[in-house]
């Protein structure tokens, strides 16, 4: 009988602990949705559009470099379009690109020019930012980077939203790469920054004697003394708003606060909106984050107790299941080649026993990776890549050993593409398989395009438990444990971009005259006029100048830059140095000089590697005999 009521009262527990979790969860989600619905007016629905954005490159301060201005911009790009959920539709780079042409816009854009491009764009926000400081420490090596964003509403023309961030890399020894993850880092933290941003907004409930207003909002609503406010009216015929005034709250009560009227373009009245104006916080901080003050109830207790529990059981299984993940490759740069047709891309080695190494390319800073952008799959633990020009298909495969003193290897083919059976691989977060076999197509690099790439790694490690196979436990099977499970890392982080440059070949250089052309021997070194054709994809190119091929390098041979922004192959650009060479170079007799232009994509993740500049080839001339001194004294 004592087991009977026993088992009778265990029962009525677990009815009522499961009533309380059903009870928990349906209210936990009708809250959610309310609390979604009043402070995130735009969330995801089947069928709805989200809003678009547009992102300008950064502006940069002195001493940091120009290259991470367009890769703030893109490193934002990512950041935004990284969430399940984002917070806003991305416009493609080459669409703003176009528009940037098309209105030909300053380098620091005033509202009036957001607006415009915005309205080009179709985009309902335009972001702007700035790279603020770039650096690396010494002890520890570190890269710090600070960031600063602004959102602007197109139709508003103000800032609705932004982000103060200053973010560190890892330890690490190369300052690029230092630099790099350090701006990934700072832009993923502007996107969670600003995805927490709540302006305060509501309605005029009605317009008091002496130009003040009544809002229905409050400090409950976050509303402060002293906050501006901009004033919104929407016409009732047209549907379309517009900004026509802006007024400064001088009393907050908790649910209603008073308002002075600083200007207004039309009459403020009853019904029109009102939204705070976002003001750049301080650095680390999020700008007006929602205040919510909610009474604790039965359901919020029950949910306290029955969710860490469930938490718990859940990690417990977790923890007896899962393996432990490998985390994704670090990002160093992609570069174009100081070779020329080609991008090197880089990345940190990893750790253990890694196979191989899957890379994958896209023309956007959002792309996906899949079969459908994977190119190619390198073996061996490798910290670099090389993409060409070239087009060939491949295939790569890992067959699972048995015997533990025996290390899995990747067997690459690109000779003979494979056409066969393959195991369909799930791409999540972390992937382990006995075996491994993919194939992959490298399509040639397009000349003066731009490029991102995502890399991951493939591992080899012990399991955790041993895999039997054959007779199983116990008896007589003859099986065999398998010694190395093979697991996917993370994806890395998008490395870009990088723009593959046509090398410039005799034809590319005019003038002067290569030597043993006509006109090659006679050159005047205080007149030099240099000419050559422009490549696709470059913007920046220099002329350097020497007495020897070995010394055209920057810091050894004499320097010339100049910016060329037409997006074309083969327009001829002049360089004129007057009395410039022959101040430099104090020479006295016929000498010999040699010439090559360095050309590259200033809006690039990083400069060309390892030199800087992609060159051109090498030319060389002399200079003209200079008439022998007359001796002093005669006439």
């Amino acid at each position: 009988m004592k087991a009977i009521k026993r088992w009778r009262f265990i029962k009525l527990v677990s009815l009522f602990l499961v009533f309380s979790l059903i009870l928990g969860c349906v209210v936990g989600e009708l809250r959610g949705f309310a609390i979604a619905g009043e402070a995130v007016p735009a969330k995801r629905e089947v069928g709805v559009a989200k809003p678009r954005i547009g992102i300008l490159d950064f502006a940069v301060e002195r001493n940091v470099p120009t290259w991470l201005g367009r890769a703030a911009a893109d490193a934002l790009a990512y950041a935004i379009m990284l969430p399940d959920e984002p917070l806003w539709e991305v416009v493609p780079r080459q669409e703003v690109q176009e528009a940037l042409v098309e209105l030909r816009m300053p380098p620091t854009p005033t509202i009036a020019d957001i607006q415009s491009i915005g309205a080009r764009l179709n985009a309902d926000y335009i972001a702007t930012g700035r790279v603020v400081s770039a650096t690396v420490t010494g002890r520890p090596k570190v890269g710090i980077v600070h960031i600063q964003v602004l959102v602007y509403d197109v139709k508003a023309g103000e800032p609705v939203n932004g982000a103060n961030v200053m973010e560190r890399s890892p330890e690490g020894i190369e300052d690029t790469r230092l630099i790099a993850d350090a701006l990934n880092r700072a832009a993923r933290r502007a996107e969670e920054n600003m995805r927490a941003v709540r302006l305060p907004t509501g309605q005029v409930l009605t317009r008091l004697p002496g130009d003040r207003v009544l809002l229905n909002i409050g400090a409950r609503d976050a509303v402060t003394a002293g906050m501006r406010m901009s004033v919104i009216h929407t016409d009732l015929k047209t549907g379309e708003t517009r900004k026509i005034g802006e007024i400064v709250v001088k009393r907050v009560e908790q649910r209603q606060s008073y308002a002075d009227i600083d200007w207004e373009i039309q009459g403020i009245q009853q019904m029109d909106k009102v939204r705070a104006q976002f003001t750049l916080p301080p650095v680390g901080k999020v700008a007006m984050p929602p205040i919510r003050r909610e009474r604790p109830t039965v359901t919020s207790w029950v949910q306290g107790i029955i969710f860490p529990l469930l938490a718990l059981g859940a990690l417990v299984a977790v923890i007896g299941q899962s393996r432990k993940p490998e985390k994704a490759p670090s990002v160093v740069a992609a570069q174009s080649l100081s070779t020329g047709e080609g991008i090197i891309v880089r990345f940190g080695a990893g750790s253990g026993t890694v196979l191989g190494v899957e890379v994958y390319r896209g023309t956007t800073a959002g792309f996906s990776p899949s079969r459908a952008t994977m190119i190619d799959v390198v073996p061996g633990n490798v910290s670099q890549y090389v993409d060409t020009v070239e087009y060939f298909e491949g295939e790569a495969s890992i067959e699972e050993v048995d015997e533990p003193e025996r290390v899995p290897y990747l067997e690459r083919d690109i000779e003979v593409p494979g056409r066969g059976k393959r195991q369909k691989i799930n791409r999540s977060r972390q992937v382990v398989l006995s075996e491994y076999e993919e194939e992959f197509v490298h399509t040639p690099l397009e000349l003066g395009r731009q490029y991102w790439y995502i890399v991951r790694r493939i591992t080899a490690r012990r399991p955790a438990m041993s895999v039997i196979a054959g007779g199983g436990v116990g008896g007589g099977g003859g099986g065999a444990a398998v010694a190395w499970e093979i697991v996917l890392s993370q994806f890395s982080q998008v490395i870009g971009p990088a723009t593959a440059l046509r090398r410039m070949t005799d034809t590319d250089l005019i003038s002067p005259p290569n030597l043993g052309q006509p006109g090659s021997d006679n050159v005047n070194l205080a007149d030099v006029t240099f000419r050559f054709l422009s490549v696709k994809g470059a913007d920046e190119y220099a002329v350097f100048v020497g007495t020897s091929p070995a010394d055209l390098v920057p810091g050894k041979a004499y320097m010339k830059q100049t910016i060329f922004t037409q997006d074309k192959d083969g327009v001829p650009i002049e360089m004129r140095l007057v009395n410039e060479l022959n101040q430099v170079f104090k020479v006295t007799g016929a000498t010999t000089f040699y010439w090559r232009v360095g050309y590259r994509n200033s809006r690039d993740m990083a400069p060309p590697y390892p030199d800087g500049w992609v060159w051109s080839v090498t030319h060389a001339f002399k200079t003209a005999e200079l008439p022998p001194t007359p001796p002093k004294g005669s006439k």
